[in-house]
């Protein structure tokens, strides 16, 4: 059973018992500051968990952590950095969408596939690494992220979305690795790019 929490609580120490937390545990707590999670032990966070958490600022994804829920920290306005680690390997659709705030995601070797939506409307963040493990970027991951000026693709990639980019409005260059065999329908419509490197030795799917 998972424990229950004050939704007055401003800071939370999930309990290291506790292996996973479930569908909208934490939707709408919105005087949350800060959540500790174990270090050990917990291995998915459900759909929606922190959702609308509009005061959210600190959390941290421990290694081990297998799965991670649909819109997790969907409109956690206040959110300003996330880590994913290496033992998710997938960020699903909508996971991270309007969280306007956040400027810092930390990416690392291990994650294949970044869903849809999963970082639209983010527009604090400025720089996206890409590890060479993603084999598909989803369609709008990045849309919307207005002032995301630098992104860095790397060879192990195949696929990128409809709309993967789109409206990135800051991003002036991107380097296309010559792993990618498809991009997507306006995967980089309105960002005014003046430098595009096309490393691709054949597309199957170019729009």
């Amino acid at each position: 059973t998972f424990p229950r929490y004050s939704k007055r609580s401003t800071r939370i120490r999930v309990h290291r018992t506790v292996t996973s937390i479930p569908y909208q545990a934490f939707y709408n707590y919105d005087k949350l500051i800060a959540v500790e999670l174990p270090e050990d032990g917990l291995r998915h966070i459900g759909n929606e968990a922190f959702a609308a958490c509009a005061s959210l600022k600190e959390i941290h994804l421990c290694e081990g952590l297998r799965s991670i829920g649909e819109r997790a920290f969907c409109v956690c306005t206040s959110l300003e950095r996330i880590n994913i680690p290496s033992t998710v390997h997938v960020i699903p659709d909508w996971a991270f969408r309007c969280c306007i705030a956040l400027k810092e995601v930390r990416l690392v070797e291990g994650l294949r596939r970044i869903g849809d939506d999963a970082f639209r409307d983010c527009r604090a963040l400025t720089s996206i690494t890409i590890p060479s493990t993603v084999e598909e970027i989803g369609s709008a991951s990045f849309r919307d992220c207005s002032t995301l000026k630098r992104v860095h693709l790397r060879d192990g990639l195949r696929r990128i979305g409809n709309e993967a980019f789109h409206g990135c409005t800051s991003l002036r260059s991107i380097t296309i690795p010559s792993s990618v065999v498809a991009i997507g329908v306006e995967a980089f419509k309105w960002c005014y790019l003046s430098n595009i490197q096309l490393s691709v030795h054949e597309l199957s799917d170019l729009a």
